[in-house]
């Protein structure tokens, strides 16, 4: 999903995300030897300024 707001000839653009990973229940080792939890649920926020000409 991808929020626009426009003023003028210029664009600001909010880009949430939410990302999900099948393969995380994968067990990974840390350098110590133990075992670490992975994430499967990842949130990402992307924004940006455009300018229309």
């Amino acid at each position: 999903m991808c929020i626009n707001y426009s003023i003028w000839r210029f664009d600001i653009k909010l880009m949430p995300a939410i990302h999900f990973d099948p393969f995380a229940s994968l067990v990974q080792t840390t350098g110590t030897g133990g075992a670490e939890t992975p994430m499967r649920w990842y949130f990402s926020f992307a924004g940006g300024l455009a300018f229309r000409f």
